[in-house]
């Protein structure tokens, strides 16, 4: 006999409750447990360990780097990273910039903050990839382009930029937000 699948604890929502006024809502929706797990922790604990993952990231956003401007050779062990490791992260690095910018939105619920460098990480992301014809029309990178847009003063500009060099003209997605961002003009 089968044993019953595990369910997740209930989140006690009185951990989040005083929180909930700097909690910027996504369209995604939030994670109640990881709400509740960020209100718990210390500051300093938590802040310590974000500071640890933004620098891991970041090491892997610049070894994909050096590993294409030395024609895809990588020194073993370099960084802590291994040339087999530094290779799958160079077959698709639109990947590594996906889940940075993810982790941010999960782990600094706030949103954009000079802590989070979420609009320097998203301007470094879309900029990395905008003559990379791999991601023209693929929708995350049309979607780091979206969250972008929605830091900015004039996201219209962001789409009109977009439509000049083509990126997201086969997907439903970049009419739809482009729309959005019209209406949010008054126009």
């Amino acid at each position: 006999m089968e044993p019953p699948p595990l369910q997740a604890a209930p989140v006690d929502i009185s951990t989040i409750e005083l929180q909930k006024e700097n909690i910027q809502p996504l369209a995604s929706g939030r994670s109640a447990s990881q709400l509740a797990s960020l209100s718990s922790h210390s500051l300093s604990g938590l802040g310590s360990k974000n500071t640890i993952e933004h620098k891991r990231f970041q090491t892997q956003i610049d070894a994909i780097a050096a590993y294409d401007a030395a024609g895809g050779v990588w020194e073993d062990g370099r960084d802590g990273l291994s040339s087999d490791e530094v290779a799958q992260l160079a077959d698709d690095p639109l990947d590594l910039h996906v889940r940075y910018a993810r982790f941010v939105l999960a782990n600094y619920p706030a949103g954009n903050s000079a802590k989070s460098k979420l609009v320097p990480i998203l301007e470094a992301s879309t900029r990395r990839f905008v003559k990379d014809d791999r991601y023209t029309n693929d929708p995350r990178y049309l979607r780091l382009w979206g969250l972008y847009a929605k830091h900015v003063e004039c996201p219209v500009d962001c789409y009109c930029f977009l439509f000049s060099r083509g990126i997201g003209e086969r997907l439903g997605l970049m009419y739809e937000e482009y729309a959005a961002a019209l209406e949010a003009a008054g126009k």
